[in-house]
């Protein structure tokens, strides 16, 4: 062996015949080459198992100036190339390795290795490696590589890449083990296509690896796929792929769109564990469509580092994790369910939307919204249900600048606050700071009936606030509203038992905007001036009827009757003026004792006259703010 090798460092030059030849005749542990100079072997290289059969081949500053084949062969514990050329690509087909690498060697973890080697292009297909593949660059220099192209190859270990330059990369079929498959600090000028294959591990990482063309992914199971750092110039295109453990975007730059799809229609079912985006910029965006699929958690820390829009659509989250500074996001989560939305130690500066928690045949089990030390900001909620989750629990949060659209509340009891807190004036303390909050959003919004319905909130917790810090009183006032009080609350059970709470809330609702009919909702003045006097006409008559002794209510309808009618009514005709009059008193109308069906009139009309000169003062306001 030693007279070969010697031979080997003593010529430059060798066919493809006598390297072959070279090779055969060499021990089973076969290391060839020298870093002191380089050797050429023209000519194609066809390695068979007829002509080869190592148990392991070091080949050290090669150039090879044909194609290299190695065909239907057992590699054993390994094929390393270290700082060699190849001019014509190399393919490996049908070969096979059962072994580990060569034990104590800088290589033993791998079986297939290409160390600091220039390659025109390389094609592995129909093969096994129980250990890993390698290709690595120097440190001074990345390893050049035109096309990567590797179709139904298992590895049962760890495939990298690291340090290289390559043209383009293709995976089709195969299965990839242990840490799967990592690209580290690499540079790729045209498409890298992925499938589909499985594979425990997909890692894109190195703050200088740089993708010019598209990134392509689909119809592969994975543990995990993670881009932590790079560049990408083009698109990231992943469909129809399920991901066991996380799918992760960690201090990557997308210069182009970065689009998740899935086939609906497809029979496999498609699932993505985990979502976690941190310190990411997306310069044009990233769109998420689930199509329905389910993941168990979104997570993503904002911070002054990552950009762009991020768009889920049509996902079941079982739960949504916000936390961080949004500077520059804008975040939209569309037609998404989740069981579980955490605002964590946010603050919203940017933009925030979330749409539709409870879209059609996503049925979950809705366990809490909490929202802890948090600002949203001007966070958006459009066709939001929060009622759906039992508990709403907001602790030490600003609320007062949230946009509501079309939202379904919450109803008292289902609010909360820090567990940890058990003092009621406290807890009561902050709920109505909570209450006040969401009605300064809802003013700020014009909402005025849900300014109102928490406004209502507001007071009322405040009057138990105040009930809760005076404590028990024995005064007879005191001591008759607790005697009392357990019949009032029989009433209100019967009243919710029946739902005749929800029929007077409608009936009263129904009152009040027909009421407001009345100036169009503030718009018309004329309107409610003219009803006063309309309504006036009316009570007019009613009023004289009651305070005049001489007539009466009985009707009479003869020429007399309508003549002593229409007497009164002019006699009194300085009175019909006076109800215009909110300070007027009704002894100044009418001499001598006025009888009670008199004052009925009179405090009616004072009640329709008041209502009417606030609708008139509302409908001129309605240009001031």
């Amino acid at each position: 062996m030693s007279s070969l090798i010697e031979l080997l460092d003593d010529a430059n030059k060798y066919s493809a015949e006598e390297f072959i030849k070279l090779v055969s005749e060499s021990d089973d542990f076969c290391k060839l080459g020298s870093q002191r100079k380089k050797t050429t072997v023209f000519g194609k290289i066809d390695f068979t198992k007829n002509n080869y059969s190592k148990k392991h081949l070091l080949l050290t500053n090669f150039s090879f100036d044909g194609k290299i084949t190695f065909s239907d062969i057992e590699l054993h514990s390994g094929l390393i190339f270290n700082e060699c050329e190849f001019k014509a690509p190399i393919s490996i087909i049908k070969c096979t390795s059962h072994e580990g690498g060569s034990q104590g060697s800088a290589n033993e973890n791998f079986t297939l290795g290409f160390l600091g080697c220039r390659i025109k292009g390389i094609y592995v297909a129909n093969s096994f490696f129980e250990n890993g593949i390698s290709f690595l660059g120097l440190e001074s220099e990345k390893s050049q590589i035109g096309q990567l192209s590797f179709n139904d190859v298992t590895c049962r270990s760890t495939f990298e890449i690291k340090n290289c330059l390559l043209n383009s990369i293709d995976f089709f079929g195969g299965t990839i083990r242990k840490m799967g498959l990592q690209f580290i600090s690499i540079e790729v000028i045209n498409s890298v296509r992925i499938s589909p294959i499985k594979c425990s591990n997909f890692i894109i990482s190195g703050k200088d690896s740089l993708f010019h063309k598209t990134v392509n992914i689909s119809g592969t199971d994975y543990g995990s796929i993670i881009f932590d750092g790079g560049i990408f110039k083009d698109e990231i295109v992943i469909q129809d792929i399920s991901i066991s453990e996380f799918l992760s975007f960690l201090g990557a730059v997308f210069e182009s769109e970065v689009r998740l799809s899935f086939d609906k229609m497809n029979m496999k079912v498609f699932s993505i564990n985990e979502v976690d985006i941190l310190d990411t910029k997306f310069k044009n965006g990233i769109q998420f469509d689930g199509k329905s699929i389910i993941s168990n958690k979104l997570q993503i820390n904002f911070s002054e580092q990552s950009s762009g829009v991020i768009d889920f659509r049509n996902t079941f989250f079982k739960e949504v994790y916000l936390k961080g500074i949004n500077f520059n996001n804008s975040l939209f989560l569309r037609d998404c369910s989740y069981d579980k939305l955490t605002f964590s130690h946010f603050f919203n500066k940017a933009l925030v939307s979330l749409n539709n928690n409870k879209p059609d045949g996503m049925e979950g089990t809705p366990s809490e919204l909490l929202i802890e030390n948090s600002n949203l900001g001007n966070t958006e909620f459009y066709d939001f249900d929060f009622s759906i989750y039992p508990s709403v629990r907001v602790i030490d949060s600003r609320l007062d600048n949230i946009f509501v659209y079309g939202a379904s509340w919450f109803v008292n009891n289902q609010l909360n606050i820090d567990s940890d807190i058990s003092n009621q004036s406290r807890i009561l303390s902050q709920k109505r700071e909570i209450y006040r909050q969401l009605k300064l959003a809802a003013e700020k919004q014009s909402d005025r009936i849900t300014a109102l319905e928490f406004k209502s909130r507001e007071v009322e917790t405040h009057g138990k606030l105040i009930r809760s810090e005076r404590g028990k009183t024995d005064s007879i006032l005191g001591t008759l509203i607790r005697s009392i009080k357990p019949h009032i609350d029989k009433v209100k059970q019967f009243l919710k038992n029946r739902k005749l709470s929800a029929w007077f809330s409608f009936q009263s609702d129904m009152i009040s905007i027909n009421l407001g009919k009345t100036n169009n909702h503030g718009q018309n003045w004329l309107l409610p001036f003219g009803l006063l006097i309309l309504s006036t006409i009316i009570i007019y008559p009613l009023l004289v009827i009651g305070a005049d002794p001489i007539i009466s209510w009985k009707c009479d309808w003869s020429a007399e009757g309508w003549s002593l009618f229409w007497c009164k009514m002019g006699q009194y005709d300085s009175v019909f003026w006076q109800l215009f009059n909110p300070t007027r008193r009704v002894k100044d109308m009418f001499p001598g004792q006025v009888p009670a069906s008199a004052h009925f009139w009179d405090g009616l009309q004072r009640i329709v006259l008041a209502f009417f000169i606030f609708q008139i003062v509302s409908a001129f306001r309605k240009f001031v703010k």
